[in-house]
């Protein structure tokens, strides 16, 4: 019974909120390249991997769902409804890193998705 949020994430909703253009530019460079990067390196990098040492080879989903999860459950800042989305995201993101085995190709796509979504919040907040 609750209404969609129209921005999930709160510093999304920073930016939102906002005035001044500056501020706006400081926080594109934590939000759209900084925490993607950190993000690959713990959640694929060292927990998907880790989990797959543990786990083993042969239940390379399970791993993916499971740090899929941690990574979703870790974004405490997202709205609830924005939870799922980012859940096929971060499955999408292990998955792309167990077939190639680099964390760039995740990496990219997860710059890509923070990119757009404050690309998206800056434009609607101006028009």
């Amino acid at each position: 019974g609750q209404p969609l949020p129209k921005v999930a994430h709160d510093m999304l909703k920073v930016v939102e909120s906002t005035q001044s253009p500056a501020a706006i530019m400081m926080l594109f460079i934590p939000a759209v390249i900084l925490a993607p990067v950190l993000e690959e390196v713990i959640y694929r990098g060292l927990v998907q991997t880790a989990l797959l040492d543990l786990i083993g080879p042969r239940r390379r989903w399970w791993v993916i769902l499971i740090a899929s999860l941690l990574f979703t459950i870790v974004h405490t800042s997202v709205a609830w409804q924005g939870k799922p989305i980012l859940y096929v995201l971060a499955l999408f993101l292990g998955w792309l890193y167990e077939r190639t085995g680099c964390l760039w190709p995740s990496t990219m796509l997860h710059v890509g998705f923070n990119a757009t979504n404050f690309a998206w919040v800056v434009l609607m907040r101006s028009g």
